[in-house]
Parts: C-alpha cells; structure tokens; sequence
C-alpha cells in the first residue's frame, strides 16, 4: 500500500495521546460553556464567537472532534493540512503537500508544548537514557529502535550544545519533538 499522510484530526489527537496530554472526556460541547464571553478572531475584526477548543492551541487537551468549526473565520491549522471547507459539501479530502505544513511542525507552539510534554513524560517513565529512547520509540512507532538509530540518538543527546536555539527547548525536548516530527509519526505505511 502506498503510504498516506494521516489526516489532522488524527494527527493531532495521536500528538497528544502519545505526549500524554489527551483529555479522554467523552461526550460534551465544544464550546467552553463557562466561559459566555466572546473573542475576536484574528484576521476578521468583523466577527467573534464563543470561546471554544481551537486545534491550534496548546491548551486545547480535548480529541480533534471536539474542536470548533466555524464557517466565517475557519481553524488556520485545520484548513493547512486540509480540513475540507465547512460551506460546501465535498464527497473526499483533497490531499497537499506545501511547506506551510512542515513550517508549522517544525515551528508550531503547539508542536513545541507536545514536545515538552512527551519529553517530560518519557523522563517520568524511565530513568535509564537508553531506556528511555526506546519508551518513546515504542509509544510513537509502536517498535524498538534499530541499533543505529539508538547509537544517533545517544551521541545527539551526550554530544555538547554547538549552537543555541531559538525554540527553548532541551536536548530530550529537541528528540521528542524530532520523533513526533518525523514522517513515520505522521504517515500510515
């Protein structure tokens, strides 16, 4: 079979079920209740809605399908990797490759906080290193890492800081987000 790129719904609920962050509530609105305020929407002045889950939104900890949906000022995460167009009715998703996706997976706030969290909670799971790598080899591949693969990741984590980054993040942060950026995370084989 060809391989195919998972959809966002499921892409999104996997990052925050692997990171550990999924809030497996079912059932329920999505829109925030308790809180009756409105909010701008950024880019459409004109228009406010009721505070919602966005899918963009690192606190956002609820599966995909509770996210709002709106016909005036759609998610721009949603509608980047393809979410199809809530005015019209369509039999199938289009499929698309551009670079704002893997811009916003390698600098997305919300890719960044499911890094940290998938770090912290592989550190809380295992304190041996090599143990550790291979946790987060089996909870984001569902397999162990390959000998090479287990000697790159040490030498990248016992190797000394060459640059500082930009994006705060640490070196069990940086693998993280590296194997939740990967393509095996987010395709199908």
């Amino acid at each position: 079979m060809t391989p195919r790129r998972l959809d966002i719904e499921a892409w999104r609920d996997a990052l925050l079920s692997v990171s550990g962050s999924l809030d497996p509530l079912v059932g329920g609105p999505s829109v925030d209740q308790t809180t009756p305020g409105v909010k701008e929407v950024e880019g459409f002045n004109f228009f406010s809605r009721l505070n919602g889950i966005e899918a963009d939104n690192p606190a956002g900890r609820r599966r995909t399908l509770y996210t709002v949906v709106s016909r005036y000022a759609p998610n721009t995460t949603l509608t980047l990797f393809d979410f199809p167009e809530p005015n019209v009715t369509s039999d199938q998703r289009n499929v698309t490759t551009v670079p704002q996706q893997q811009l916003f997976v390698l600098n997305g706030p919300f890719m960044f906080e499911m890094s940290r969290e998938f770090a912290k909670r592989l550190e809380k799971a295992v304190s041996n290193e090599s143990d550790r790598i291979r946790h987060g080899w089996q909870l984001a591949y569902s397999r162990q890492p390959t000998a090479d693969e287990l000697t790159v990741v040490i030498d990248f984590l016992q190797s000394p800081s060459e640059f500082s980054t930009n994006d705060g993040l640490n070196r069990w942060e940086q693998l993280a987000h590296a194997i939740l950026a990967s393509n095996e995370f987010m395709f199908l084989p």
